[in-house]
């Protein structure tokens, strides 16, 4: 009741800008840390994919989705997208077992 929904919306869109600033903000170190080609994309992982989509566009990189690397069904790639840590480690169980 302290504000109408489009308030809300106001402070939401607000909130979504200083966390995307912080990521980005936080890349940007980690960019001029390591030696890392321009080209070199950010790959989209889990729930939170496509907050990486909208930083890769603002640091004009690459996007490349965590589903990208597995041969899979439509359908289960938006799963391997989310679960891509469970799916990571499996890849490299299976990698090792074989």
């Amino acid at each position: 009741d302290a504000a109408g929904m489009d308030e809300w919306r106001c402070v939401a869109r607000f909130m979504a800008e200083q966390q995307l600033r912080s990521l980005a903000d936080a890349c940007e170190r980690v960019f001029s840390r390591v030696e890392l080609s321009g080209a070199a994309p950010l790959v989209g992982a889990g729930v939170g994919r496509f907050l990486i989509r909208k930083l890769s566009k603002r640091l004009d990189r690459p996007y490349i989705g965590f589903d990208q690397f597995f041969t899979c069904t439509e359908r289960m790639k938006i799963k391997v997208a989310e679960c891509a840590p469970a799916v990571a480690v499996a890849s490299l169980a299976r990698a090792a077992a074989i």
